[in-house]
This record gives structure tokens, C-alpha cells and sequence, in this order.
């Protein structure tokens, strides 16, 4: 696949799930008389959990990345 292609997948990709995540978000706040829309969406606690799990995850792996990166020039102990 050419790297546009991919590219748009990508953006395609990230937009839904920001789209997802933003709507999730504001769910709580408007008052919705058809339950079924709640049904779409896991609990809020989830809504912040996540974002949590995956920053932890994050910074982790980029430490490690750092880490076993820059070992190779600079000597500790």
C-alpha cells in the first residue's frame, strides 16, 4: 500500500475513535429520553480509566526506549 493510503487510514481511524471518546464524554451531561444510546458506550468510569492505563503505558515504554537507546553512549556506573 502506498504511504497516502495508509495515512488515511490512520486519520480515518483516529477521528472515529476521537469522535467516540468526545461523545462518550459528554453522554453524561445531556439528558437523553431513548436509552439505547447509553447501551453504545461502556461505563464512564472507563471514560478515564483508560486515557490513565494507556498514558501509564506510554511513558513506560518510551523510559524503555530511552533507556536501551542511550545506554549504548552513555556509561552508568
Amino acid at each position: 500500500m502506498r504511504d497516502s493510503v495508509i495515512g488515511k487510514i490512520i486519520l480515518t481511524l483516529t477521528s472515529c475513535a476521537f469522535i467516540y471518546y468526545f461523545s462518550w464524554l459528554l453522554l453524561p451531561f445531556i439528558q437523553v429520553e431513548d436509552d439505547w444510546i447509553h447501551s453504545l458506550f461502556l461505563p464512564v468510569e472507563f471514560a478515564f480509566m483508560l486515557p490513565v492505563i494507556f498514558g501509564i503505558f506510554f511513558i513506560g515504554a518510551l523510559s524503555l526506549f530511552t533507556y536501551f537507546h542511550v545506554r549504548k553512549y552513555v556509561k552508568i556506573l
